[in-house]
């Protein structure tokens, strides 16, 4: 099922829709609470993949470990002299974007760094221009970051294009980090700094745990996380 998971009020339709396509399965990539998870769960095999709720065992999930790659990456920027670092994100309802944040407030402090509220900037939503536009704001500070920490190539691209919209260099004034390893990493200019992630090994494990289970219901399954790993190109 590709469609987003609605929230309690409108289960009932979803469990309709379901039942209309007669599914054997599903796999989540929507951050759910536990009431619904446990729902669906009774309902249908179930894995969560790469976004998935820690609180809640009993079903299984695919994923990376968010946090400690992205202190990795941090790790890479404050090795390079950075001392001002910004965190751009999407949404704090993800879970992924809650571990990245935790990972970059702790690398900062413990390298006795100050965490600014002015440089920690979240859109809501994943509407490129408004991503551009939002990017904007790190450049108007008086005292704007020497690097920026995306949550995802996306925001490290619009990153990049505003600063460079308003005369500054990357990375010689502002180094960029983004995370996923796209095709906005490779198509920039300068290329991004990134994580590759395995999506489409995050994929094909989640549809093999979910085969398994819809084999087996019974079936004990332990959560798993996949290997990441940083690609350093231009913009740091």
């Amino acid at each position: 099922v590709t469609q987003e998971i609605p929230q309690r009020s409108t289960m009932f339709s979803f469990f309709n829709y379901c039942a209309s396509l007669q599914i054997a399965g599903i796999i989540i990539m929507y951050p759910l609470s536990e009431d619904i998870l446990r729902q669906l769960h009774s309902a249908y095999p179930v894995v969560q993949c790469s976004e998935y709720n820690p609180f809640y065992t009993k079903i299984p999930y695919v994923s990376i470990d968010d946090y400690a790659v992205s202190k990795a990456a941090i790790a890479h920027l404050i090795g390079a002299g950075c001392k001002k670092i910004a965190f751009f994100s999407s949404s704090y309802d993800y879970r992924y974007v809650q571990n990245r944040y935790r990972a970059y407030k702790e690398m900062l402090v413990g390298n006795g760094m100050a965490v600014r509220p002015e440089y920690v900037i979240q859109v809501s939503d994943f509407s490129y221009q408004r991503i551009l536009t939002t990017a904007h704001h790190f450049f108007r500070l008086a005292e704007p970051p020497d690097a920026i920490f995306s949550t995802s190539d996306k925001h490290a691209h619009a990153a990049i294009k505003a600063g460079l919209s308003m005369g500054f260099s990357i990375p010689e004034d502002i180094k960029v980090f983004g995370f996923d390893n796209t095709m906005y990493a490779t198509l920039s200019t300068p290329t991004i700094s990134t994580v590759e992630q395995p999506r489409r090994e995050l994929g094909i494990q989640s549809s093999r745990l979910l085969l398994e289970l819809i084999r087996n219901p019974s079936t004990q399954i332990t959560p798993l996380l996949l290997p990441t790993k940083l690609v350093i190109r231009e913009s740091t």
